[in-house]
């Protein structure tokens, strides 16, 4: 089923998501999912309950293209167990803080955790503005406004 966009309803409120993570973020998105869920529940059948909203944590990682020499799927997930702790303490920390919380050498050995997936993935996070990086103490902090 489509509608006068030629998108089929489906599409055209995945667009409305889509635009309204790049414009506002999730705050957006939460005060009008209601209303964005109104014409698909219909043709979906879809449970808002179980829908997970894109936050801007997911829509900044879906858009980096890490070329670290791993496989981006294991950089983008240890980045996000990063900087989701970072969000999750309000601390900031640095290598070692985050190497002792998070690098248990069960996915990669620590050195290249740090270097070719963690660090790299929160300087890019860093110029999406939603990590704080101060050079001084070479630390990283949590800044972003999507949990």
């Amino acid at each position: 089923m489509s509608n006068d966009s030629g998108y089929s309803e489906q599409e055209d409120v995945q667009n409305m998501i889509d635009r309204a993570v790049e414009r506002d973020g999730p705050t957006y998105v939460r005060e009008n999912i209601d209303r964005l869920l109104g014409g698909i529940n219909v043709v979906m059948s879809v449970d808002k309950d179980e829908l997970e909203i894109p936050t801007a944590l997911d829509a900044a990682l879906a858009r980096w293209d890490p070329s670290t020499g791993i496989d981006p799927a294991m950089t983008r997930a240890q980045t996000r167990r990063a900087a989701e702790y970072l969000a999750a303490t309000g601390d900031r920390l640095g290598r070692t803080g985050l190497v002792d919380a998070l690098a248990d050498g069960s996915t990669l050995d620590t050195a290249t955790w740090w270097g070719r997936a963690v660090d790299p993935g929160l300087r890019y996070l860093t110029e999406e503005g939603l990590v704080a990086y101060r050079p001084v103490d070479d630390t990283y902090r949590w800044v972003g406004d999507n949990r």
